[in-house]
């Protein structure tokens, strides 16, 4: 059963995408039918199950998905291939793009909330850390954790060779990024 339906008001947006205003059928979470949300490029950008929601200036495209009970709010931007589910909000100015995944009870309100790195390691490929409560999670390829687990994976992945030391940096980085030294 679909939770939105496209209101009919549209605006172009970059490269040629159009996105589209959401309104509410029906209600979930704190959301009431009837209530106007934000703009989609399509439906794929926000799952119809779930309480996900996105608000009236927040705006998804591209590949980016939105799902669960995550809540996209302000004037955030979701965007490349960047996945939001969990209990997870997105806030503010923010920008969540690329390969992102904010997941869990994750708090994004700005971009200082979350960091994203490219073109490090073997594969180089793109890194995303947030904040959650007090500690710092990291997501790279198919890993999901902390930064001491990502650490030890990294080590017991490739030993001690130069994609360990770079990412051992990436680390020192991220943790000064956000004050956890």
């Amino acid at each position: 059963m679909k939770k939105y339906e496209f209101t009919g008001v549209s605006q172009p947006w970059i490269k040629g995408k159009t996105l589209h205003q959401i309104r509410a059928v029906r209600d979930f979470g704190n959301v009431h039918a009837g209530d106007i949300g934000g703009f989609i490029e399509k439906e794929y950008n926000l799952s119809h199950q779930g309480k996900a929601w996105i608000t009236r200036d927040a705006k998804a495209y591209g590949d980016s998905k939105i799902y669960g009970n995550a809540l996209i709010t302000g004037c955030a931007l979701i965007s490349g291939d960047a996945k939001v589910y969990g209990n997870a909000s997105v806030g503010g100015q923010s920008h969540i793009f690329g390969n992102a995944i904010i997941c869990d009870y994750a708090r994004i309100k700005r971009t200082t909330d979350y960091i994203s790195i490219s073109g490090f390691g073997e594969s180089g490929g793109n890194i995303t850390a947030f904040m959650s409560g007090d500690e710092i999670f990291m997501v790279c390829g198919n890993f999901n954790g902390s930064t001491h687990d990502f650490y030890a994976k990294m080590v017991e992945q490739y030993g001690n060779n130069k994609y360990t030391v770079e990412y051992f940096e990436l680390i020192d980085l991220i943790k000064l990024h956000f004050n956890k030294r």
